[in-house]
């Protein structure tokens, strides 16, 4: 901690220059963010999926480089952070730097036009993104893996021109309030780069007027009725997940749905879900919910392998019996187990696991399971500090333009972090304050800018590269002692 304190103190500390012709600017790390951005292809991706904007040059890689950028430089409006590059006249936000980082001017009209229109589409952008993605050294997926299936919360609670709003539970204040639930695909790997796949919101039409659907969660919606969390997640797998490579879906109990299951089984998805309390299912014979089914068996438990010694579990062969809507059986694997977690409020220590393959072992189920805790800290850092609630606009068209660019952005930050040996101790919150967020010097000397830098600057092996001095941005880069 020591250390960082005193990084973030020599980059702070003001050069000594004897030149009249210099600037003092605050994000001294955005011309590296820029170069990440070129990397991980955001602009060969937006280009896949179609998106453009101008006739005589394309202004969408500019734009999309501002919202990328934007949580980083301060700005937490499209105002703002068209000032801060130049695009609005205000003195007192400009930034010398980063107006240097666009092809031309943006105005808040332009980028705002940008993110509301409703000519793109933004999950054929997140589809293009994951195919990029697979085409970069360490990111392609890889059979070991695991897809992770849950939602985060956007709260708006004073947002009430903002449509589709309904009421989302806040675990930090315990209570409901207006927001949207945003499904969330992520894919993780214990040993290899993890990433989000695709978001999409949960648009609740009910509360605006139409008529309302009663089939509750016991079916697919079909296209004239509203989209559950669980449609909206089956869209986002058949969008994003074609040709990957992936050992299984995990979710809770919210998704451990009897269709839902079926679907991706007929889809030929492995999965692995947790059991509510209130769902039953054929076990010896007897038609049995999840309380009874842990009175009935936990004296047989079992230590499972390559796991703590506190967890035991036991393997229980099962099916799902048909109803109404969805009239196959469905042939299970339940695996009660206890001890994979402390004992909390409302929790009885012990999960029902349900999985569709009955020939994986105990060890398999388990641990492929422990994996899905995993999302919760990805869903923390996006909304803490990467930017994920700095949303207000009102079309649905600018949130999914908003949550396209929140994973272009983690990507961004991510490739960048591990790319810079010298801030591989940083935590996310220190490389944006102590990196992206440093003070340097800029001397303009017959119309050339030269960027002057601390000798211990942590993105100095980013600054020296060739292809980062480009001609329209710096004419040199300098030590400074």
């Amino acid at each position: 901690m020591n250390k960082h304190k005193s990084i973030g103190k020599e980059l702070a500390t003001p050069y000594i220059m004897d030149n009249s012709e210099e600037l003092l600017c605050r994000f001294g790390g955005i011309p590296a963010l820029k170069q990440s951005w070129q990397s991980v292809g955001v602009e060969r991706a937006l280009q896949l999926a179609n998106v453009h904007y101008g006739q005589a040059n394309d202004k969408a890689g500019d734009m999309s480089f501002l919202l990328v950028s934007a949580p980083f430089v301060d700005a937490p409006s499209h105002r703002k952070v068209t000032q801060r590059f130049g695009g609005e006249a205000s003195a007192l936000e400009t930034d010398p730097l980063l107006a240097e980082q666009t092809e031309e001017s943006i105005s808040q009209r332009t980028l705002n036009r940008f993110v509301n229109t409703d000519r793109y589409d933004w999950l054929q952008v997140q589809a293009a993104r994951v195919q990029q993605m697979q085409q970069l050294p360490g990111y392609k997926t890889n059979r070991k893996g695991v897809v992770i299936v849950d939602d985060w919360p956007m709260i708006k609670a004073f947002a009430s021109a903002m449509p589709y709003l309904s009421p989302v539970w806040d675990n930090n204040l315990k209570c409901s309030l207006p927001g949207y639930a945003i499904v969330h695909l992520h894919y993780y790997h214990p040993y290899l780069k993890s990433y989000s796949l695709g978001m999409y919101p949960w648009l609740k039409k009910s509360l605006t007027g139409e008529k309302k659907s009663k089939r509750q969660a016991r079916r697919p919606a079909r296209e004239d009725e509203e989209k559950s969390k669980l449609d909206i997640a089956l869209l986002l797998i058949d969008r994003l997940l074609s040709g990957l490579n992936f050992a299984a879906l995990l979710f809770d109990s919210w998704y451990t749905a009897r269709w839902f299951g079926q679907e991706l089984t007929n889809r030929g998805n492995t999965w692995i879900g947790d059991a509510d309390t209130k769902q039953k299912f054929e076990v010896g014979g007897r038609y049995l919910d999840v309380p009874q089914i842990y009175a009935r068996y936990s004296a047989q438990l079992q230590r499972v392998p390559g796991q703590k010694r506190s967890v035991k579990a036991i393997s229980l062969p099962a099916v799902i019996r048909p109803d109404r809507y969805t009239k196959v059986p469905q042939k299970v694997q339940l695996v009660l187990v206890t001890g994979l977690h402390k004992p909390r409020d409302k929790d009885k220590g012990y999960k029902v696991l349900v999985c569709n393959r009955r020939h994986y072992r105990i060890q398999r189920i388990v641990r492929l399971f422990t994996y899905r805790p995993k999302i919760e800290a990805v869903h923390r850092h996006g909304k803490q500090e990467a930017g994920w609630l700095d949303f207000h606009n009102r079309s649905v068209q600018a949130l999914l333009c908003h949550l396209t660019f929140c994973m272009f952005r983690c990507d961004c930050l991510d490739w960048l972090q591990q790319a810079v040996p010298a801030a591989c101790g940083f935590s996310p919150k220190q490389f944006i304050d102590h990196c992206l967020k440093a003070t340097v010097r800029l001397i303009r000397r017959a119309g050339r800018w030269r960027a002057c830098l601390k000798p211990n600057h942590p993105l100095w092996s980013f600054f020296i590269q060739p292809k980062f001095i480009h001609h329209r941005q710096f004419h040199s880069i300098v030590k400074v002692q």
